[in-house]
This record gives structure tokens, C-alpha cells and sequence, in this order.
């Protein structure tokens, strides 16, 4: 039976005196280098599989066994042997380096003489060599004997080499290790060198399927074919690096669902169940989901209650209560009715006023995304950016609050981000092109300066830093290819414990009246200064006009009565807020900011609604902390004077979510070493500082080594056929007569191995009559006298071959097609297989 691979088999006749005489006879050799070939790609599979997971020695025996186990398989399926018996042995084989590599390590005489040590090696290389040979040579004992599984062969190798470069995070590469700190070094992205080896090896397999000793191809090979030139194709970086995606629906990125910029009615921007867009996924925050990451640096009392207690608030006990004596929402839904639309009529003469003529020229505040959207999120793990802290700091609450965006206008439905130029002055709008100064900075006083750098990873609609930041300014991006954008930040973040934040005002006194009363405006609902009255009537009586004692209390009622659930959306609810807090207080980060917001303002607080992550300690990793799609969050914010904006987040203690996934130490570490990658180098003098979207792709890389290739083969093909013209003496007739073979194995025709001549003319007399004469000549050249002078020699004279090769164009011209003749003149490789 034929083999695929490069030795064939000749026939099977005649008898051969033992197993090494038969195998001689049936070996070609003109098929080594395809055996070659086949032997390099099986061992460069076993290395790639075992580098990452072994010693060196355990790699080198891998390797060595699984070429040996091709090369001695490949010759056993060229004898008599029966397959099934082959495959027995093969298995035996590997049985057998099991049990030996066992035995080593459990035999006490061998430990003693060998030492625990080399004893362990030799184990290794033992159980794994022999099992790589065992592999290796069964499957080429089925690639040889079945041609048409070969496919099994080459799926191995793509196993081999594919799933150690598989694991990535997000588009970020973690594994190899070897190889992705090799591309970074070298300034690489990895993803362009693992699509290099991604397209190398489907081209190395499709040449290795395809190429066969006796040019008999199965039909099987075609299917799979096309799949590796798809493959190969697919390779090619088309479409850019894979980005990680937004995660999040607090309209951090601009890449949210439905986030929608149209402009609203100013007095009324999307009053009613419209409102703008949001979802707020806070599904992975994991501060709501009770995970011992609170706020207020209050006990950390809700890890992961979503059971009993989550269905006990829901179904009976306070909730209910709660929801009859306070709400009344059932009853009450007319009069709330009219309540908000007198509102939302009052809308354009006092807030649209305050927008408008403080503001931007009537310009509405923009969309936030939807509060009410029926469609619950899920938190990504995806990567969002990189912190670099260059201070020590230790946040009161527990938590890491960037702030982004805060959203202080009350615009008939839900708070809102503030287009007025005289409030939230403490939140950058635009990223920094030069160092930036923030407007209203908070006080120096309870504060500490903290300085970072950030890194983006997605493209995000505004700069984030930690809670209050003093300045901005741009830093060099040290890896295009992975961050879109660098800026570093001056902050002064909250260091003050929370019993130093009593007895002071819940505003600015520099404040003009008409901003004191902005920061107070709510829904025109009772409900929300009943509840916030009933919650400070509890505190002592020295603290309850106190601004700070009445929101601590708040937060901590919301803390016990609230349950944290990215499932419940309250879609088309004309005040979200109030049918969450008043009806089955269930619901996510955006409906509890909100609801935390509303009752300080019932009590005269000034607040608003903070968006942007929160990160927590046990994120950190050295200085470096990476924020992901998961941490997206809003929250509370209340103004202490003397103190500025503080947050003051509220942890529920029941969640009906799973926990979140862990923060993954490879993705932090890989990506804050590319953060740190030369800071405060030399960026002129520093090679590293080259931008690595500067470099050429690897794919294109591969492209041009292919077409290289490519020319040289057609040099190679060129030389072979123009030497005859220049060449004389007694080298005309072989370079003439390989020119010849050359043109009949473009269109197909080809010698065999060990065919004489004369005998090879007279088998194809019917395509190209004129060999005759060449094979003549060829012979005359190597069979006459040596001694002769090559001038009295026609054989060796530069017209009579002229002439011969001349005819036998004519003859391939008359015989062939003109699409074979234009097909094999394309083949780079024709050449090959002239004998």
C-alpha cells in the first residue's frame, strides 16, 4: 500500500530473506526530504507542547522520542507486518515506559544508586520519551499503511502546537510566558506572533498533507485543504487586535447599549418613564454584591446572603410592611401621577431656568444611559485600564473610588450628568493634551495627595481618577498596541475617618443660592423625606440635625433593607427610583445611588450620583491595579464643608447575584509590567520608546518571508532552465538534460526512480517523440571515451542539444494544453520531482 509519507513503498512482489533486506528494498530515497520534513514538524509540535511544562531534559526527550518513534514507524509500516499488530506494539511500548518510569521512582535499590534526584530525571525521561514515541509511530504506522489518515497525523501536530498558545485574557497574552515576554522584549505584540505561527502552520500542514511520493493525492486531502487555507487566511490581521469590550452600561466607554445623545427638552429632559439610558452594571461590583467590600468602612456585614435572606426582605417580614405603611404606591400612583407632572411642568421654568441661564445656552444635559432598561447586565471581566499609584494610600471606606462622571440634575425622571458651568467643577470633562488644571479642587484639609498613572485599555468618554483629582496631564503610551490612551493624575483622596466628618454643614457657605437649592432638587414624592425622617428619627438626639449622622444612618438602613440584583430593572416605571425603594427593593448600583441621593436631599444634604469603578485592596498588586468592566459602579456622594465631595457608598448585606470572578493575577502582572515598561527613561535615547504600531505586523512579515521564498524558487527554477544556453563542455549535457526533465515534469510527466533513459523516452514517445534524440545524446555524453576531445564529440556540442531541446518544445506545444503548459511554468516547485 502506498505511504504518505516521504519514503514510499515499492511494490510488493518477491521475497526478501528478513525484515532490514525487505525494508531496503522498499525504500525510496528520493522521498527522504519529505520524511525529513515530516520527522522536523512532529518534533517541533512535541516541543511546543512540553516547553512550557517540563525540564529541559524532559523536553529533549520528548522530542528525540517522538522523531525516533516517526522514523522507526515509518519503516515498519513498510514491511509485511500487519497494521493491528503495529498498532499493539505501539501501545505495548508506551505501557512499558510507564511502568518503567515507575519503577525507577519506587524501587529503593535504584533511588539509593541513582539518588532521588537523577532518578526523578530519568523517570521523566523515560515515561515521557517512549510515550512520545509510541505516539509519534503509531500515528505514522496509520499515516503510511491508511493514506487517508493522515489527517489524524496532522491534527496532533496542530493540538501539539495550538493549545499551548490558546489560553488568552481578554486579547491579552499570558501564555506562553516564554513567548509573550520574548515579543514584548523584542517590542512585539504577541497576538501578531501567535497569527505568524497560526499562519506558518497551516501552510507547513497543507504542504505536508498535499505532498506525497508517488503523486497520488486522497480525495480526503482536498476538504482539508480548503479548511487550512481558511485557516491560514484567518490568520492574517485584518480586523486589528481584539480589543477587550466595554463590559459595563454606565456609559463609561460610549460603547453601552442604547446610548443614545439626542437632545431632550431642557426643563423636562426625559421626564417620565424615558428618562435617558442606563443599566448600570455594577453587575461584577462587587461592593453591591456583599462581598465584604462596603462603604462608609462600615463592618462588613452582607457576604454573599443572596439566599434565605434575600427571598425572606422580598417575600414577608419588613418588606411587605414596609411597603404598605411607606409606600402606599398602589393607592397613591394618581396623585404621584400628578405630582410629577406638575413637576415635570414646573421643569422649564426652574431647573431648564437654572440650566439654561447659568448654563450652556439652553443646551439639554445629555442622555445618561437608561435607568429603567429591561435588559439586565452582567459584569465582564474584561480588562478597562491600569492604575500605577505613585503614593501609598489606604481609602477609609475600603474601597478605590475613580471617579468619572458625577450626575447631579434632577431632570423630572433621574439624575442626570449637569451642563452648567457652575456646578461639579471638581470633574474633568476632557482628557489632558497638556498638564491641566481641575477648576474647583477639593480643600487640603482630611485629605491626602495621591498622584497615578492611568492607562486605558478601552476608549473611554472622559479621564477617571481617584475620588478628587487636582490635575491631569498626558503621559507617553508605552504599548499602542494594547492602550489607547496614558494620562496621569494629582488627586487628593479622603483620609479623614468618618467620625471627623460630624458636625459640619452639608454645603459650601461660598455656594450662590440658587447651586445650594440645585444640589437639594428630588422628585416631588413624600415618600422620600417620610422614610429619610423615620430612619434620622432613630439616632440619638444630639446627632440628629447633624448632616453626616443623618446620611450614615441612611446608608446603613439601606444597607440592611435593600437586596442587590442586576436582574431587577424596573423597566417603564415612571420614577424608577421610587418604585424600587418603595416597592420590592430590589435592584442594582444606579436605582440604590439614586435612592441614597434622594433621601439626603429629602433632609437639605447636597448630593449627587458618582460613576466611574471601584477597585478594592485586595486588587492591588505592588503598585499596580487593574480595573475591570466588572468594577463599573455608581454611588453616593454627599458635600461636607471643609471636606468637599465624599462618597459615602452603600453595601447591601443581601445579593441574589453569584459572586464575581477573582481578579487574575497573570492579567494584572503582564499588564502592569507593560505599564511600567521604561518609565522615566529617556524617551528620545531609549530604542524601547519606538511606538509599536511603527513596526511592520508579523503577518506581513510572514507575507514577505513567503514571497522571498517564493523568488527564490523561481530564481532556482530560471537558473535550471536558461543554464543549458550558456553551459559547455562536459557539463552542457547534464545541465541540458535536467532542463528537459524539468519541462515534462511541468506538464505532469515524470521519470521514475532508477528508469533508464532510453526506456523513460519510449514510455512517453506519444507526448514528446523528440526524447529519443535527448536520451540518446545523454547517454552518448556519459558512456564515451573520456580521453576524447570534447570538439570530435557531437554529444557534448552545444548545437546538436539546441536543436533536441528546441524539438522537444515543439513537441510540448503540439501535445500539451496551453493551461498545463501555463500551469506548470507557475509551479515553483516542478523542478522537484524531475529524476
Amino acid at each position: 500500500m502506498t505511504g504518505g509519507g516521504g519514503l514510499g513503498a515499492s511494490d510488493r512482489r518477491g521475497d526478501a530473506p528478513g525484515l532490514l533486506a525487505e525494508l531496503r528494498a522498499r525504500l525510496r530515497w528520493r522521498g527522504a526530504p519529505l520524511l525529513i520534513g515530516r520527522l522536523l514538524v512532529l518534533g517541533g509540535a512535541a516541543a511546543a507542547v512540553s516547553w512550557s511544562v517540563m525540564a529541559s531534559w524532559g523536553v529533549a526527550a520528548v522530542v528525540l522520542g517522538a522523531i525516533a518513534g516517526a522514523l522507526v514507524g515509518h519503516g515498519l509500516a513498510l514491511t509485511r507486518v500487519r497494521l493491528p499488530v503495529l498498532l499493539i506494539g505501539a501501545l505495548g511500548l508506551g505501557l512499558l515506559g510507564g511502568w518503567v518510569a515507575h519503577w525507577l521512582v519506587v524501587s529503593t535499590t535504584v533511588v539509593e544508586a541513582l539518588g532521588p534526584g537523577t532518578a526523578m530525571r530519568l523517570s521523566t525521561v523515560v515515561r515521557f520519551g517512549l510515550g512520545a514515541a509510541a505516539l509519534t509511530g503509531g500515528l505514522r504506522m496509520l499515516a503510511v499503511r491508511v493514506p487517508s489518515l493522515l489527517g489524524l497525523e496532522l491534527v496532533a501536530v496542530v493540538l501539539a502546537v495550538v493549545l499551548p498558545l490558546a489560553p488568552h485574557r481578554d486579547g491579552v497574552v499570558t501564555r506562553p510566558l516564554w513567548l509573550s515576554d520574548w515579543a514584548f522584549e523584542v517590542g512585539l505584540p504577541p497576538p501578531h506572533v501567535l497569527l505568524a505561527i497560526g499562519g506558518a502552520l497551516a501552510l507547513v500542514l497543507a504542504g505536508l498533507l498535499m505532498a506525497r511520493p508517488d503523486r497520488r493525492v486522497s480525495p480526503l486531502s482536498w476538504p482539508v485543504l480548503v479548511g487550512l487555507v481558511v485557516l491560514g487566511v484567518s490568520m492574517l490581521d485584518l480586523t486589528g487586535l481584539p480589543e477587550p469590550k466595554a463590559g459595563n452600561e454606565l456609559g463609561l466607554t460610549g460603547d453601552e447599549r442604547g446610548d443614545d445623545p439626542l437632545p431632550t427638552d431642557p426643563g423636562n429632559a426625559g421626564g417620565g418613564a424615558g428618562g435617558g439610558k442606563d443599566g448600570g452594571n455594577a453587575g461584577g461590583s462587587k461592593s453591591e454584591r456583599g462581598e465584604g467590600k462596603g462603604g462608609a468602612g462600615q463592618p462588613e456585614r452582607g457576604e454573599g446572603k443572596g439566599g434565605g435572606k434575600a427571598q425572606e426582605g422580598k417575600g414577608g417580614g419588613k418588606s411587605q410592611e414596609g411597603k404598605s405603611q411607606e409606600g402606599k404606591s398602589q393607592e397613591g400612583k394618581a396623585q404621584e401621577g400628578k405630582s410629577q407632572e406638575g413637576k415635570s411642568q414646573e421643569g422649564k421654568s426652574q431647573e431648564g431656568k437654572a440650566q439654561e441661564g447659568k448654563g450652556g445656552g439652553g443646551q439639554p444635559p445629555p442622555k445618561p444611559p437608561q435607568l429603567d432598561d429591561d435588559s439586565a447586565g452582567t459584569g465582564s471581566p474584561a480588562p478597562m485600564a491600569v492604575v500605577l499609584f505613585g503614593d501609598d494610600y489606604e481609602p477609609p471606606s475600603g474601597g478605590f473610588y475613580f471617579r468619572q462622571d458625577a450626575w447631579s440634575h434632577w431632570n423630572g425622571s433621574r439624575l442626570v450628568d449637569s451642563r452648567r458651568p457652575d456646578v461639579d467643577r471638581d470633574v474633568p470633562k476632557t482628557f489632558p493634551a497638556t498638564a491641566t488644571e481641575v477648576a474647583e479642587p477639593p480643600p487640603e484639609a482630611g485629605r491626602q495627595a495621591v498622584s497615578g498613572l492611568v492607562f486605558l485599555a478601552v476608549k473611554h468618554t472622559r479621564p477617571f481618577s481617584l475620588e478628587s483629582p487636582v490635575s491631569l496631564h498626558p503621559e507617553r503610551n508605552p504599548e499602542p498596541n494594547r492602550f489607547v490612551r496614558a494620562y496621569g493624575f494629582e488627586s487628593r483622596a479622603q483620609s479623614i475617618d468618618y467620625a471627623g466628618l460630624l458636625e459640619r454643614a452639608a454645603y459650601d457657605p461660598a455656594w450662590a443660592p440658587e447651586v445650594r437649592e440645585y444640589y437639594v432638587r428630588m422628585p416631588d414624592d413624600p415618600r422620600y423625606a417620610t422614610l429619610a425622617a423615620e430612619i434620622v428619627a432613630t439616632l440619638p438626639p444630639e446627632r440628629r440635625t447633624d448632616p453626616f449622622a443623618q446620611a450614615l444612618a441612611i446608608k446603613l438602613w439601606l444597607d440592611e433593607h435593600i437586596t442587590y440584583s442586576t436582574s431587577e430593572r424596573h423597566a417603564g416605571a415612571s420614577d424608577p427610583t421610587a418604585d424600587f425603594l418603595f416597592g420590592s427593593r430590589i435592584g442594582y448600583c444606579v436605582h440604590i445611588a439614586h435612592a441614597a441621593v434622594f433621601l439626603w436631599r429629602s433632609q437639605g444634604i447636597a448630593a449627587r450620583v458618582g460613576t466611574g469603578y471601584r477597585g478594592t485592596p485586595d486588587d492591588l498588586r505592588g503598585a499596580a491595579l487593574v480595573l475591570r468592566g466588572s468594577d463599573a459602579h455608581a454611588w453616593p456622594e454627599l458635600y461636607l464643608e471643609g471636606t468637599g465631595w465624599v462618597v459615602l457608598d452603600v453595601a447591601p448585606q443581601q445579593t441574589l447575584d453569584p459572586p464575581g470572578e477573582p481578579a487574575d493575577d497573570e492579567l494584572t502582572q503582564q499588564l502592569a509590567d507593560l505599564a511600567r515598561a521604561d518609565q522615566g527613561e529617556n524617551e528620545q535615547s531609549s530604542p524601547a520608546h519606538t511606538p509599536t504600531a511603527a513596526r511592520p505586523s508579523l503577518p506581513w512579515l510572514l507575507l514577505l518571508a513567503l514571497g522571498v521564498a517564493l523568488l527564490v524558487l523561481y530564481l532556482v527554477k530560471i537558473w535550471r532552465r536558461l543554464a543549458p544556453w550558456w553551459m559547455r563542455g562536459r557539463r552542457l549535457p547534464r545541465v541540458a538534460w535536467r532542463r528537459a526533465l524539468d519541462q515534462l515534469a511541468e506538464v505532469g510527466v515524470v521519470r521514475q526512480l532508477g528508469e533508464p533513459r532510453a526506456t523513460f523516452a519510449t514510455r512517453v514517445a506519444a507526448v514528446a517523440p523528440s526524447l529519443a534524440r535527448l536520451a540518446a545524446l545523454s547517454e552518448a555524453a556519459q558512456l564515451g571515451h573520456p580521453a576524447a576531445d570534447p570538439r570530435t564529440r557531437p554529444e557534448l556540442g552545444f548545437a546538436a542539444w539546441r536543436q533536441a531541446l528546441r524539438a522537444l518544445a515543439l513537441d510540448l506545444r503540439t501535445h500539451v494544453s496551453a493551461r498545463r503548459r501555463i500551469g506548470g511554468l507557475l509551479n515553483p516547485i516542478a523542478f522537484w520531482s524531475a529524476r
